[in-house]
């Protein structure tokens, strides 16, 4: 008996719209290659054989919204370092001063600032994918 070294084959059902979407994007490239790169990148799986066309594509779709995640790090880095110093205040004290009340708004104008970031970065991939935002 001889062992086979092919895999099964994987199928699936795309919604309406979404082949139409992969061959515009795959210009003249079957949509096997097409689609077995996008796995090889979902597993992580080093994908060589990208249309430079298609990287510059997505670079620029892109960046804005990693523009937006460096402003996150940088607010959520602030709000952190606040609640750290609060922390270690109160660890110490064993207790929170009236004071601090500024302090913890603050730092809830930041979260709420972080937040309003990430609904922002969540509508920019919702509209590269064409989705409405509920």
């Amino acid at each position: 008996m001889k062992s086979s070294t092919k895999e099964p084959t994987i199928g699936f059902r795309p919604r309406p719209g979404t082949r139409a979407r992969l061959e515009k994007r795959a210009g003249g490239r079957a949509l096997s290659h097409v689609l077995e790169a996008a796995v090889d990148a979902y597993l992580g799986r080093k994908v060589t054989e990208v249309d430079p066309e298609l990287r510059a594509a997505l670079a620029a779709e892109l960046a804005p919204i990693g523009r937006h995640l460096s402003g996150i790090r940088a607010q959520a880095t602030g709000v952190g370092r606040n609640l750290n110093q609060i922390a270690r205040f109160v660890n110490g004290y064993k207790r929170l001063p009236l004071a601090y009340r500024e302090d913890l708004d603050t730092i809830r104008t930041g979260v709420d600032a972080v937040l309003a970031e990430l609904t922002a970065i969540r509508e920019a991939l919702d509209a590269l994918d064409g989705k409405p935002r509920p």
